[in-house]
């Protein structure tokens, strides 16, 4: 099947791709951000800012995006949950695959809280959840 002279298949993986990159970059990179910066203050320090830091993070986020985007499409294939049940479910399994793959350089950066961190771990899932809700609800419009 093709449409537009390319076959279907091909545009589906890049939009699911191109969608999982810029929420990434946009939901889970500006998200942890502002996570961090929440810590920060919880934590009484002054809240460090730099590009050079920010734009780490927007990447890492662009890249875990982009894989997600790359999973989805065949999982969605897979369950039938709906949008609010499998985008949570999948931001919340793209969260645990982050979890496991975090640069020493980013994952050493929780240590300073390690005494509250079940209350960290909740916040860091929000960007992850609303992530995957959203990806699921444009790969469902778009495709």
């Amino acid at each position: 099947m093709t449409r537009h002279g390319k076959p279907i298949w091909i545009r589906r993986i890049a939009i699911c791709c191109s969608s999982g990159a810029l929420l990434g970059a946009l939901v889970l990179g500006t998200g942890s951000r502002i996570v961090m910066r929440i810590l920060a203050n919880i934590d009484g320090r002054e809240a460090g800012f730099s590009l050079e830091g920010s734009l780490e993070i927007m990447l890492y986020g662009a890249i875990v995006g982009l894989v997600g985007g790359a999973l989805l499409l065949p999982l969605m294939s897979i369950w039938r949950l709906g949008r609010w049940g499998g985008g949570t479910i999948f931001g919340l399994l793209a969260y645990a695959g982050t979890i496991l793959t975090l640069p020493p350089h980013i994952a050493t950066t929780a240590a300073p809280f390690s005494n509250m961190m079940p209350f960290v771990l909740m916040l860091f899932a929000v960007p992850f959840i609303l992530y995957g809700i959203a990806l699921q609800m444009i790969i469902e419009t778009r495709i």
